[in-house]
Parts: C-alpha cells; structure tokens; sequence
C-alpha cells in the first residue's frame, strides 16, 4: 500500500507541471501532409508572431482598403498588457477600416468612429489584414454595417469573461487533440463559460465578427462573443487558426511597426524550433 501511494505521488509530481506547461503554453496545432519522396506528416503550430515569416511590410494609410481589419496593441495601457499576457498574443485590439480615414472600433463606453491618424498616434503597433476577393458592393456593405453600428453600447460583461476562456480553453489547444475533437472541446468550453448575457452590447474583436457575418462574409462558424484579437489574427494565411476560419484572411502590412520589432513576442517566434513528426519525432532548427 505504501508503495502504490508513493508510485501515486511521484505520477502527480511528475504529471501535475507538465499539464501545467501544457496549459500555459499549450497552442493549437493541425496535421498537415506533406508529400514528396518520403512522405510524411508534419505538426504545424500557431504561429505566436505578429509579424510574418517572411518579414514585415510597411505600408501607409492610402494603401488601406475599405473593410480591412486593423490588429493593435498599445505597450503603454495596462488593459492591452493584461489581455496580452493572458491570451499570450501581441495583440489586444481589432478595428475595421471604414475608408476616408476612418475606423469605426468597440471600446468604452461604446462604438464609435475615429481617425487612422489617431488611432497611429495611440497605438504603439498596428498590422493590416484583408478579406480575400471583396468587391466594392461588399466593402460598401462593410462600410454601412460599421457606421450602423456607431453608438451601440460596450460589453463589458463579455470582456470580463474572456479572460476566464481563454485560460480554460488551452486543455483544448495540446497537441495530442487532432482538430474536431479541439473544435468540440472550444465548442463546449463557450457554451458553459460565455453565455451571451449582452447580446446588444461589443467588445472590440466581437464588433468585427458581427460586421462581416451581417455581410454575409462570416469569419468564423464559431459565436462572435468567443473571439480575441489573437484568435483573428491565427485566421490569417499560412497559420492555425483556433476556430475554424472561413477564409484565410490576407496580410496587408504593418501600418505602425515597433522600433526593430523587438518585441518579446517575436524574438520568441523567431527562436522557437519547428517539430516535425517523419519517422518518429525530430527537431528541426
């Protein structure tokens, strides 16, 4: 008996950190076949940077298109940091562009409209990112359904219980969950924990995905009020998103980029080795 409880101890000293780990830095991952002359199968993860493999784009505000989604982060607020830090993203704000210089975005105390300009001198980083093939009767659509929306009240209440999910949902994100049994898990987790308890009301993210599904161009099946920042930005081209993404939003650029990019958030993509599983695990550099 003495010795099964020691056996019992040592398997929780040993199992309790590593779900810890798992939990803390846990990311959702896809199988993805590659085939050449050994084919095999490789482990692809979220990729946790802001910036794109093969380095940013800067570009200026004349290069926007109406109904592009602008990602942010502001180093200097302590909400933006706190959102950051749980969601382990370098993002904390997303915005629509509404064409002449405008955003129309979800913050306290409500949705309102302001200027590009303004929204460069606030924010400390901003990348761009595109629905792929809009036409001019979609963008206009996207432009009305945001400005219909200016004025609608803050949901604070949804905010609140984002950071609860996020935390809870990374038992979904570990590697040995292959994709619909991840989605289930997501599924399931956002019923339980965020109940639409303010259906009238947007946090910034939510505001996003409310626009393009009143257009007819969902992001995502997943329910509005279950999106972060971070959770668009995996919904871009070459990465894995955590709700399964309609279409592959495109990277336009960076429209305000840290000085040298050296955020803590890249310098970690940049270092991080790729796994990939041929023949039995193997690191590759």
């Amino acid at each position: 008996m003495a010795n099964r409880i020691r056996f019992l101890s040592s398997g929780l000293f040993f199992w309790l950190p590593a779900l810890s780990f798992l939990l803390l830095s846990g990311c959702a991952v896809q199988d993805v076949a590659v085939e050449d002359e050994n084919p095999r199968l490789r482990l692809q993860f979220q990729q946790r940077s802001l910036t794109p493999k093969g380095g940013p784009r800067d570009i200026e505000e004349g290069e926007l298109q109406t109904g592009d989604i602008l990602l942010s982060a502001d180093d200097n607020d302590l909400i933006s940091a706190g959102i950051r830090l749980v969601s382990l993203s370098p993002v904390s704000h997303a915005a629509i562009y509404t064409g002449n210089g405008g955003v129309v975005e979800a913050v306290r105390p409500g949705v309102l409209l302001r200027t590009v300009a303004d929204m460069r001198d606030e924010q400390s980083v901003i990348a761009v990112y595109r629905y792929p093939n809009l036409d001019n009767m979609q963008r206009e659509t996207l432009r009305r359904l945001a400005l219909l929306r200016v004025g609608d009240r803050y949901n604070l209440v949804g905010v609140a219980l984002q950071a609860p999910f996020m935390l809870t949902r990374r038992l979904c994100e570990t590697p040995v969950f292959p994709g619909q049994v991840r989605h289930g898990c997501y599924h399931a987790l956002g019923v339980i924990q965020m109940p639409p308890l303010d259906p009238e009301g947007m946090f910034c993210s939510q505001f996003v995905l409310e626009i393009f599904r009143e257009a007819e161009l969902p992001l995502t099946d997943a329910a509005s009020h279950w999106i972060s920042p971070d959770d668009i930005m995996h919904m871009r081209e070459g990465d894995v998103p955590s709700f399964k993404a309609t279409r592959a939003l495109e990277y336009v650029g960076h429209l305000k980029a840290r000085p040298q990019l050296q955020s803590w958030f890249d310098l970690e993509a940049e270092s991080a080795p790729h796994i990939t599983k041929q023949q039995g695990a193997s690191w590759k550099p």
